[in-house]
């Protein structure tokens, strides 16, 4: 891995947990010094223990998995891809029924939502 590649790898992750952290601050009443520097640490040691741990991992399985890596992918993306597909299919649906969908959903109900799918 490039040194350019590391760095944008490194701005990809820290921007997820830029992301989590606006989400989580946002809601906060008052100020809540010792909540957020415990959340910082959580998220700053799995950023940093993860990869490493995914990286040790990759390296003991690599021999045996590479074989049949492939299918894994192959399969895991298959299976996401007819799930987005099979919702897509029951939102439009549910759309023509006139239920009720994303668009007429209330802001925090939206904010709810796409906070538990991401």
């Amino acid at each position: 891995m490039s040194a350019l590649e590391l760095a944008l790898l490194s701005v990809g992750v820290s921007m997820d947990v830029f992301a989590i952290s606006l989400g989580l601050g946002i809601p906060m009443r008052r100020r809540a010094y010792r909540e957020a520097c415990a959340s910082g640490l959580y998220f700053g040691a799995a950023q940093t223990l993860l990869p490493w741990l995914g990286f040790l991992l990759a390296r003991g399985f690599a021999a045996w998995i590479g074989a049949f890596d492939h299918w894994i992918g192959f399969s895991l993306l298959s299976l996401l891809g007819g799930k987005l597909i099979l919702e897509a299919a029951r939102g439009a649906r549910a759309d023509r029924r006139g239920r009720r969908g994303d668009a007429a959903a209330s802001p925090p109900e939206k904010a709810a939502r796409e906070r538990a799918l991401s």
